[in-house]
């Protein structure tokens, strides 16, 4: 859902967006906020089983969702919060030590992972952001404009796992991705953690 407001920034402005999606109990909605989109009127249908979403603005301009990787050249920002779990007993403090993360790329990533322990408190110490990059990878994609024919090598395999340390503890945590650059659109498909239990509350 998007909307227009004249005395709203492009930059500032928020839409709400809903997706339904299927799991082993039944159907249910997957919220999330987009922002950087002031339309004027949108529409959407269905065109060979796919759905497509269409709007505009003051500027004149028509455009389509979920079509190319910048947002009018610009970088697209991207942030995704984990829920906050416990990991097994709540009472508990957890001291976690590795990562795993499982993507599903279409291209180059570069994303920093926060680990946010006790609720993002206040008084919880928070560890310093993680960068996971393929983007030193010697993998060219067809179709992208860093690429040349003939000169490139196509077919090389993205790296997809990520494994890294990582420090701090708290009776609960959260992943927050974030990214902000013009690369092809990845999946999170799953994260583990690796932790050891102490102390109790």
């Amino acid at each position: 859902m998007l909307g227009f407001n004249t005395n709203v920034s492009e930059s500032n402005a928020t839409g709400i967006l809903g997706t339904q999606l299927a799991g082993t109990e039944g159907s249910f909605f997957g919220w999330a906020e987009l922002r950087g989109f002031k339309a004027f009127v949108a529409d959407s249908d269905m065109f060979n089983s796919t759905e497509t979403i269409l709007f505009s603005n003051a500027s004149g301009y028509v455009y389509k969702m979920e079509d190319g990787n910048s947002l009018d050249g610009n970088n697209i920002e991207a942030t995704f919060f984990t829920p906050f779990v416990t990991l097994n007993d709540p009472q508990l403090r957890k001291t976690i030590y590795k990562l795993h993360l499982y993507t599903d790329p279409a291209g180059s990533i570069n994303t920093t992972v926060n680990l946010k322990f006790d609720f993002d408190e206040n008084d919880a110490i928070q560890p310093a952001p993680i960068t996971l990059s393929n983007t030193t990878q010697e993998v060219s994609i067809y179709g992208r404009s860093t690429s040349v024919f003939g000169t490139s090598t196509f077919g090389g395999k993205l790296k997809k796992v990520f494994t890294t340390q990582t420090i701090g503890s708290g009776f609960n945590v959260a992943l927050q991705f974030t990214s902000s650059d013009t690369f092809p659109p990845f999946s999170l498909d799953a994260a583990v953690l690796e932790f050891g239990t102490f102390d109790r509350r």
